[in-house]
């Protein structure tokens, strides 16, 4: 139970700051195609499961599996690795419920779900095809973005970020771009699973457990009584 509460805490804490993030995205850019964004998609998806995962160990009920938990927090480190790196050295100031919106979804719940992920979630049952798989929503997400493009035809958001920008790249550029962001993510996936797969070999803490994985019981089988 002493592993439980505090996990639960911290998870259930994490999904309200998301939806405080998203509040306060709502109030400052209006309702009109913020679930274009991956941004706001991560955000959403992250707080459903951490809300899940809350409740659960809440609950009493087992822990999310690693695979769907590790999935949210890939993506939410998707969001706050490209748009720090890529788009907000171009990106003009915030002020106000923007600029908290910005420091929520774009650096405090990546930074806070990793460090969820790395405290509190069981390791050690993590495999290298699930990066695979996670790459289904990223790569949807490039077809979304291009399809909605030749539907939406005009305006500031046809394209909601610049490397998916068909009209200035072309589609063999964002072919590019897909490929390459598709490597990156999943490279960023494998490390996630690498990392599980460390943590859970040296004795990782587990809600509800003794705070290491002890894989290494003899297991003693009784004597046949005479």
């Amino acid at each position: 139970m002493h592993k439980r509460l505090p996990a639960a805490v911290f998870w259930s804490l994490l999904a309200v700051l998301v939806v405080l993030g998203e509040t306060a995205s709502l109030i400052a850019h209006g309702q009109k195609d913020q679930v274009v964004y991956f941004t706001n998609q991560s955000n959403v998806y992250l707080g459903i499961v951490a809300a899940l995962a809350g409740w659960r160990l809440w609950s009493g009920r087992r822990e999310l599996p690693a695979p769907v938990l590790t999935s949210a927090i890939l993506f939410i480190c998707i969001t706050g690795l490209v748009y720090n790196v890529v788009l907000a050295p171009t990106a003009g100031p915030k002020h106000g419920y923007a600029a908290f919106s910005n420091a929520v979804l774009h650096v405090a719940t990546p930074l806070l779900g990793l460090l969820g992920w790395l405290v509190f979630t069981r390791h050690g049952s993590l495999r290298y095809v699930h990066a695979l798989l996670w790459l289904i929503y990223p790569l949807g997400y490039f077809a979304f973005a291009i399809v909605r493009g030749l539907f939406v035809t005009s305006g500031a958001l046809r394209y909601p970020y610049p490397f998916l920008d068909v009209v200035e790249l072309g589609y063999a550029g964002v072919a590019v771009n897909a490929v390459t962001y598709a490597t990156l993510f999943f490279l960023l996936g494998a490390i996630l699973v690498t990392a599980d797969r460390l943590l859970g070999r040296i004795g990782s803490p587990v809600p509800g457990g003794s705070g290491h994985a002890d894989t290494n019981v003899p297991c003693v089988t009784p004597m046949p009584k005479r």
